[in-house]
C-alpha cells in the first residue's frame, strides 16, 4: 500500500533532518489512532515494515534547512503490509487539519491522504528509482560504531543482503534467505550523497538502478523500502 500525503507549509524553510519531523508525525498519529500498535512498533525493537519519502518541489539546500518555493509538501508513505497500511492511513487521517510544529519557522498542516496504486512486479527484473536515498550500515555492536557504504563501495552489496537477511528472515522466513542471496542490483544512473541524519553525515545512494531476482522479493522491497534505516524514510523506490 502507498499514499501520497498533501501537506501545507507555514514559511518557507524546512530542518534539513526532516527525517525526524516525520517520524514524529507517524509517532504522533499512531499515539491518536492506535496506542498499542504504537508500543508495539516505538516501544520495542520491532522492525518497522514501511518507508516513507518528501517531495518538496522546487527547493534550495543549505547545510542546515530547506527553503521550499511554495506552501505545499508530499510525504509518500509505503508499507508491504496491508494491515500495517492500514495503521497508517487511520493515523495519518487523525492528523487531517492539524497544526504540527517543524521548526519556530515552520508549521505543517496535512491537507488530503490518497491512496495510490503500485503495478505488481511479475519478471524477475525491474529498473527503479529512489524517491528517498538507499542507507547500507555495518554495525559493530562491540564497539556500537558505524560505516556507511555508498553503492561505489566494494562492500555496499554485501552489507546490503546480509542486513537484508538479518531483518527479513524473521519476519519473511528462512526461505526469503536464498532469495535475498541470489539477489542482483546494477547501477544505472546513480550517484553518491551525504545526508544528514540526528547528529549523523550518512553516505548513501540515489539514482536508478536494476534489480533482479525472485518477484515477491522485488515486491516487497519496492513497498517497503531497500536497506537500512527504511522506517526512518530511507530506501524508498518506484518503478521507472
Amino acid at each position: 500500500m502507498r499514499f501520497k500525503v498533501i501537506c501545507n507549509v507555514s514559511g518557507q524553510s524546512i530542518p534539513i533532518d526532516y527525517h525526524r519531523k516525520v517520524i514524529s508525525m507517524l509517532k504522533q498519529g499512531f499515539q491518536q489512532s492506535a496506542l498499542e500498535k504504537y508500543k508495539e512498533l516505538f516501544e520495542n525493537n520491532t522492525l518497522k515494515e514501511y518507508t516513507f519519502s518528501v517531495y518538496f518541489g522546487q527547493a534550495d539546500f543549505t547545510s542546515k534547512e530547506i527553503f521550499i518555493k511554495n506552501d505545499q509538501i508530499i510525504l509518500n508513505v509505503s508499507t508491504a503490509s496491508a494491515e500495517l497500511g492500514m495503521y497508517l492511513y487511520n493515523g495519518l487521517t487523525s492528523l487531517k487539519n492539524k497544526n504540527i510544529q517543524w521548526s519556530a519557522q515552520s508549521i505543517v498542516t496535512v491537507q488530503s491522504i490518497v491512496t495510490v496504486h503500485q503495478p505488481l512486479i511479475t519478471e524477475e527484473k525491474v529498473l527503479l528509482k529512489t524517491l528517498s536515498p538507499i542507507v547500507v550500515r555495518n554495525h559493530n555492536q562491540e564497539t556500537n560504531k558505524d560505516w556507511f557504504y555508498s553503492f561505489e563501495a566494494p562492500e555496499f552489496i554485501e552489507v546490503l543482503k546480509r542486513n537484508m537477511i538479518f531483518k527479513l528472515v524473521p519476519v519473511l522466513g528462512e526461505y526469503i534467505r536464498y532469495d535475498i542471496e541470489a539477489l542482483e542490483l546494477k547501477p544505472i544512473h546513480m550517484k553518491k550523497t551525504v545526508v544528514r541524519f540526528y547528529e549523523r553525515q550518512m553516505e548513501c545512494s540515489i539514482g536508478q538502478f536494476s534489480l533482479s531476482g525472485k518477484p515477491h522479493l522485488l515486491n516487497y522491497l519496492m513497498q517497503s523500502g531497500l536497506g537500512s534505516l527504511t522506517g526512518s524514510g530511507f530506501g524508498m523506490c518506484e518503478v521507472i
